[in-house]
């Protein structure tokens, strides 16, 4: 068979790891078999793999070299991940297809694999059409916006629209916001794009930004289509992320939720410390919902959790501020989320009134971000 009936694809190992991280949106169980595979596309100096779950789909082009016919076919996405993932540092690898065989030949150094493939007519694409609505930031700082909301995302498939982060507007700046309706987390993005709707990213989407993004470099492009049910993020010309929002309506007074500042009651702390001081004594609880006492005392704050079963422990951290002598409980795992996502080397709560009502917590020298956790009633 001559090179003109072949497609042959060679690429730096390196490389197609990067693209191969479009795997990414590939469900791990399919009973379609078309949606366990990767679209791979090649000619000219570009190798493109795409995957999808039909509710988001990740597109990652790479420098390839490309001869004979263009390579336009779909392969297992988890096994191709698999198999570049553990071939040797270094190494090219070499894709193979001819015009009416059934498999695929991998080489990497002296590995050889054939790997069955589905003709690209049945992977399903996501279309996107831009609308009106769209802005750039930093890739790295994007990431760190979703890491921090994560916290206060929603799994509660009964209230559904909560299961992600909103990008919304609040006065003149777009705002990240998350909420489980125990806790709170907001964190200011970007001055507001012009008429940008209220929208909700899915939970497995702002997993995966604060993951791939998470070191990037450069600007990306954030844009959502016309009817504002899909949103697109461009980085650069070689990644492309399209997924559809959460079809829910996103509680409008989310700020009222959230109170104000309020240094008459506040204690300030500091944040590493408060973090592990909860994560310590919650060892002594069985719990799936392990509950904590906080303890607002002279320039300490201390963190009791106990069990009948596994006993008693007690942290103690220093603090400084106006409060004294009040006690509240949390949900550990809210509240030490809340003050992980504030960041920052010192965190400032603000306490509501005799315990009851909801802690305010932020950075103590500011940085976009506000959160709030609900205290348990006795």
């Amino acid at each position: 068979m001559t090179t003109e009936q072949k497609a042959i694809v060679v690429v730096d190992r390196a490389a197609l790891l990067r693209a191969v991280q479009a795997s990414n949106a590939v469900e791990a169980r399919n009973t379609i078999p078309i949606l366990s595979n990767m679209l791979v596309e090649a000619a000219g100096e570009k190798i493109a793999l795409t995957g999808t779950d039909l509710d988001m789909s990740i597109r990652i082009a790479v420098a390839a070299r490309c001869e004979g016919q263009p390579l336009a076919t779909t392969v297992a996405a988890k096994r191709l991940a698999t198999l570049v993932q553990s071939s040797d540092d270094g190494c090219q690898i070499k894709l193979t297809h001819e015009s009416g065989e059934r498999d695929v030949e991998m080489r990497a150094g002296r590995s050889l694999y054939r790997l069955p493939q589905i003709p690209r007519d049945d992977f399903p694409l996501l279309p996107f059409e831009d609308g009106p609505a769209e802005f750039t930031i930093s890739a790295s700082a994007f990431a760190a916006v979703l890491a921090r909301t994560a916290e206060a995302e929603s799994d509660n498939p009964a209230r559904y629209y909560l299961n992600g982060t909103a990008l919304t507007i609040d006065g003149d700046r777009l705002v990240a916001v998350a909420t489980n309706g125990f806790s709170l987390a907001s964190v200011d993005l970007a001055p507001a794009p012009e008429g940008w709707p209220t929208v909700v990213v899915p939970s497995k989407l702002t997993a995966l930004l604060a993951r791939l993004l998470k070191d990037g470099e450069g600007d990306i492009r954030v844009a959502l289509n016309g009817a504002a049910s899909r949103i697109r993020v461009e980085w650069g010309e070689d990644w492309t992320i399209t997924s559809k929002l959460i079809d829910g309506k996103f509680p409008e007074n989310w700020a009222k939720v959230l109170p104000a500042p309020c240094e008459d009651r506040r204690v300030v702390a500091d944040s590493g410390a408060v973090q592990r001081a909860i994560r310590r004594v919650c060892e002594m609880s069985q719990e799936k919902t392990k509950i904590i006492d906080v303890v607002v005392g002279e320039d300490m704050l201390t963190f009791r959790c106990q069990s009948a079963d596994i006993g008693f422990g007690e942290e103690q951290v220093p603090a400084s501020g106006a409060l004294k002598d009040m006690s509240a409980r949390f949900n550990s795992a809210h509240l030490r989320g809340a003050v992980a996502a504030a960041s920052g080397d010192s965190v400032a709560l603000d306490f509501g009134d005799h315990g009851k009502a909801t802690v305010r917590i932020a950075p103590q020298a500011g940085g976009g971000f506000a959160g709030c956790v609900h205290p348990i009633q006795n």
